[in-house]
């Protein structure tokens, strides 16, 4: 870590926030492109590097840092993806592959529907079993 990181690293620690801003302009849309690299969608990719600022932010006291910026903050979006996949493929999926979810195998669907009467699209919200439902989860690795 060069000198000058140091210096932004010990001034966050403090509590400054205008370290903690600049350090954010300046990682904030590489992080998003790259996390969205992985991602593949791009509000889960900004969600993801948020996270991480977040996650430095709350725990800046204790923060340690013994590579630049730059290499933290890339291993840090890309531990975040990845936590992101497990998360979302132990929240669709069974041991046995049958689709299920914490909240008692149900849970809202929203559907858009459109009525082509030129008026705007309503939005409703039923309930559905997943039996019904055929979800894809893809493997990364």
């Amino acid at each position: 870590m060069v000198l000058k990181e140091q210096k932004q690293l010990r001034k966050i620690r403090k509590g400054d926030i205008n370290s903690f801003e600049m350090l954010f302009h300046q990682f904030y849309p590489g992080l998003c492109s790259y996390a969205e690299t992985l991602v593949k969608k791009e509000e889960v990719a900004e969600e993801v590097v948020q996270d991480v600022f977040y996650n430095i932010w709350k725990n800046r006291e204790s923060l340690r840092i013994n590579r630049s910026w730059q290499s933290y903050l890339y291993r840090s979006v890309y531990n975040n993806s990845m936590m992101y996949f497990r998360r979302t493929r132990r929240e669709y999926q069974t041991e046995d592959g049958e689709a299920m979810r914490d909240d008692e195998n149900f849970c809202y669907s929203a559907a858009w529907e459109y009525k082509g009467d030129g008026a705007e699209p309503e939005m409703h919200k039923e309930p559905l079993k997943f039996e019904s439902v055929e979800l894809a989860v893809r493997s990364y690795k």
